[in-house]
């Protein structure tokens, strides 16, 4: 009997690093991934916050589940948020999450 292996620690880690601390001038740098719902995550001073089409407020991720959805889903694109095309407002990602 095998597990499911998921997204190594350090890749992780990797797309963590590269959108932490993007707040400045309002447009974060996100992790977009394919797929229902449109989903991005991204680090809101600290805190890594999954939001989609699907949710109201955005969700507090741990970065192992972060490991498991990029598992699911596939590697996420790194971008801004400006650039994502679901268009969310950054506005979002700061409310309290859930």
């Amino acid at each position: 009997m095998g597990t499911t292996p998921y997204a190594p620690a350090a890749e992780v880690a990797g797309y963590r690093e590269r959108i932490a601390g993007t707040w400045e001038g309002g447009d974060p740098t996100v992790l977009a991934f394919e797929g229902d719902g449109m989903p991005i995550v991204a680090d809101v001073d600290g805190d890594l916050r999954y939001l989609s089409y699907h949710l109201v407020r955005p969700r507090s991720v741990s970065e192992a589940a972060l490991e498991k959805f990029i598992t699911l889903r596939g590697p996420p694109t790194v971008l801004s948020l400006s650039a994502h095309p679901a268009g969310y407002d950054p506005r979002l990602l700061r409310m309290r999450p859930f």
